[in-house]
C-alpha cells in the first residue's frame, strides 16, 4: 500500500532541481559548500510533502511506515544529488565539498585561515598538528579543567580517539586541501 518507489522517484526529482541550482553557483568559481546534515532536515519537510503528494486523500501511514518513506526519499535523494554533482564536477571542473555537520566545515575553514596564517611552521617550535590539536579542542569544546586526575583515564578512554578523528580532518586540510577562496553554502 505504501510503496517506496513513487517516493524515491520524486526524491530524485528534486535532486535534479537542486544539481541545477548548485550547477549556477559553481559557475561563480567558487566552491560550493554542502553539509549532508542541513540537507536532512531540509529533506524531512520534502518528504513528507512528498508523501502527502503521492497519496492525496489516504490516511496518513502510522509512524514506522512514514519514518520508513522519509528514509527511502532521503537516501534516494542523496544517492542522485551525489551522482548528479560528481558529473558536474567532470564536466565543469566545479569545486564541491561534501561535510557531514557544520563543525566538519568550520574546522576546514580554521584549517585554511591557519594555513595562511602559519604558512611554515618548521620554523616554530610547534607543529601543525599541534595547531590542529589545539583547533580541535576548541571546536570541540573540550575543557580538561574540569576532568579530575582519578577519571582522566576514562576521559581519555572515550574521547582521545574522537578528537584524533577531529584533528585528522584538521591536518588533511592543512596539508592538502587549503584553498584561500570563498565558499557557496547550499542547504
Amino acid at each position: 500500500m505504501w510503496s517506496s518507489a513513487p517516493i524515491e522517484n520524486k526524491a530524485r526529482s528534486q535532486a535534479i532541481r537542486d544539481t541545477g541550482r548548485i550547477e549556477e553557483l559553481a559557475e561563480g568559481k567558487k566552491p560550493v559548500r554542502i553539509i549532508w546534515s542541513k540537507a536532512k532536515s531540509r529533506n524531512v519537510d520534502l518528504a513528507m510533502n512528498a508523501i502527502d503528494e503521492t497519496y492525496p486523500g489516504k490516511e496518513a501511514p502510522d509512524e514506522d511506515t512514514s519514518k520508513r518513506l522519509r528514509e527511502d526519499y532521503q537516501r534516494a535523494h542523496r544517492r542522485s544529488l551525489e551522482g548528479q554533482l560528481e558529473e558536474l564536477c567532470k564536466e565543469k571542473e566545479a569545486s564541491i565539498n561534501y561535510f557531514e555537520t557544520e563543525r566538519e566545515a568550520r574546522l576546514r575553514e580554521l584549517a585554511i585561515a591557519d594555513k595562511e596564517k602559519f604558512p611554515n611552521p618548521q620554523h616554530r617550535p610547534y607543529h601543525q598538528r599541534d595547531i590542529g590539536m589545539i583547533r580541535v579542542l576548541m571546536l570541540l569544546e573540550i575543557n580538561l579543567s574540569d576532568v579530575d586526575d582519578d577519571y582522566l583515564d576514562d576521559y581519555l578512554d572515550s574521547h582521545l580517539a574522537n578528537i584524533h578523528i577531529w584533528a585528522d580532518k584538521y591536518y588533511l586540510t592543512f596539508r592538502l586541501r587549503g584553498s584561500t577562496r570563498t565558499s557557496e553554502e547550499v542547504p
